[in-house]
């Protein structure tokens, strides 16, 4: 639904020599991906979001004379990593809140004919046992559409915009998701066209109140080395016009009394926010679409998914 300029890179095909791999990461904008092999075999590692960054990378298990690239990861950090998780998990010495509690991982080798689906929030790492050849795709659907949206809207702001334009016209009921998490999250989108009008006004006011405090300013630095002349001639005209009730007519106006040139107000500023940030009911976070649904606790990962009979 976006423009192949704007749109992120999102498929590849994969050509890799033995030993050489992936580092242990998560798909960008929160997007799921299926992995198919043509030829040779891939070992894979999967860890479930919930599993801590800083147990999956085993930065503290690198050794001097060793890094973090596929081969290493596999060969060495790896077991590392899962020898710590056992005793961990079977050692009666471990505190119950330790980060290798829940600790999970799974370990498979990909033939060819085979795909792969990673889902969206999954570490993983690949190695190539032997040449491989791959086709890999990343996508956004109805089932991780929330974390995608949430993603995008900060990480690719105008790609956004325009998603959100498209889905308002095809997927109504995705568009009106997305609005919901931004009401729910008070998130307001920089290019929507009505925020930028918002923004530009209230700049234009908040330049005027400058100009016109600047106004205020050069004002009384000129009142004040006039004083003294002041004082003066009112001192001559009071003797020469003691008690007349026109006097204040014919003598320049006081510090007090006079009063900067007006400056041109800005427009007036009756412009609403966008509907998604104030007015609309934000449905049911757990409802993700019609057919699948899944509870889940925002933030917290996911729980297993049945599908339907």
């Amino acid at each position: 639904m976006c423009s192949e300029s704007r749109r992120p890179p999102y498929r590849w095909f994969l050509v890799g020599p033995e030993r050489s791999g992936t580092s242990v990461h998560i798909d960008p904008l929160a997007t799921s991906a299926w992995n198919t092999l043509i030829h040779g075999q891939k070992r894979w590692v999967l860890f479930p979001p919930h599993v801590p960054k800083s147990i999956v990378k085993g930065k503290d298990l690198i050794r001097d004379d060793e890094d973090d690239e596929p081969i290493h990861y596999f060969m060495y950090i790896l077991p590392r990593i899962k020898r710590k998780a056992a005793a961990a998990c079977f050692g009666s010495a471990t505190p119950s809140n330790s980060d290798y509690k829940d600790f999970a991982c799974y370990e498979f080798t990909q033939n060819p004919g085979e795909t792969v689906f990673v889902p969206n929030g999954w570490w993983h790492a690949v190695l190539n046992l032997t040449h491989t050849v791959g086709i890999t795709q990343n996508f956004c659907s109805a089932r991780n559409f929330d974390e995608v949206w949430m993603k995008t809207r900060t990480g690719r702001k105008r790609l956004a915009w325009k998603w959100l334009c498209q889905l308002e016209q095809r997927y109504p009921h995705l568009a009106k998701r997305a609005k919901a998490l931004n009401q729910r999250d008070k998130f307001i989108m920089k290019y929507d066209p009505v925020v930028m009008e918002y923004v530009r006004k209230a700049t234009k006011i908040n330049m005027y109140d400058k100009r016109r405090k600047n106004s205020l300013s050069s004002d009384d630095d000129d009142d004040d080395d006039d004083d003294e002349e002041e004082e003066e001639e009112e001192r001559k005209e009071g003797e020469e016009k003691d008690g007349d009730n026109s006097l204040g007519s014919h003598r320049r106006p006081s510090k007090c009394a006079r009063q900067p040139k007006p400056l041109s107000p800005p427009l007036a500023t009756n412009i609403r926010l966008p509907s998604y940030h104030s007015t609309i009911k934000a449905p049911e976070v757990t409802q993700l679409d019609r057919s699948w649904k899944r509870t889940r606790e925002m933030g917290t990962g996911s729980t297993p998914v049945t599908p339907p009979s």
